[in-house]
């Protein structure tokens, strides 16, 4: 089926763990799967993804850093920052990062983030890079930083 998908939105992933593994620890070089996107309540559309690079959660050095800005008390925003900081762990420490391609008439290079602990998955087409440069980037360096504010 042909068809817009939104740039950044919640995906289902058709691979599993097991999978993602035979990438990660080299035994594949990428990794051809699938996912399905919501487009509407009544068209739901499968992507081809060749995924090449996997980041899994213990691979990643995470420092999450939240500002608030209020017109409350310095005791409470401090405390809401805390929370917030508790959340963003919470949910960052078991997070997966996938880089790769939609495949299609046109490939679009994509990132994926899968949080398992509530079993989210939500992709974004990188515009600022062409597949080809996503291809040949070596993202062995990449250590993800969230900062909130």
């Amino acid at each position: 089926m042909k068809g817009k998908i939104r740039i950044t939105d919640i995906m289902y992933l058709e691979s599993s763990e097991r999978h993602w593994h035979l990438l990660t620890d080299g035994y594949l070089e990428q990794l051809d799967t699938s996912a399905l996107i919501t487009r509407s309540r009544s068209s739901t559309v499968r992507v081809h993804l060749l995924i090449t690079q996997i980041f899994p959660p213990k691979n990643q050095r995470k420092s999450i850093s939240c500002l608030t800005l209020s017109d409350n008390t310095p005791a409470i925003v401090s405390a809401i920052n805390r929370i917030s900081e508790f959340v963003y762990n919470f949910f960052e420490k078991e997070k997966w990062i996938f880089i790769g391609q939609i495949m299609g008439e046109t490939n679009k290079p994509i990132i994926i983030a899968h949080y398992p602990i509530i079993n989210l998955t939500v992709y974004t087409i990188n515009l600022t890079v062409s597949s080809q440069q996503l291809s040949n980037q070596n993202f062995d360096g990449l250590k993800p930083s969230i900062s909130s504010n």
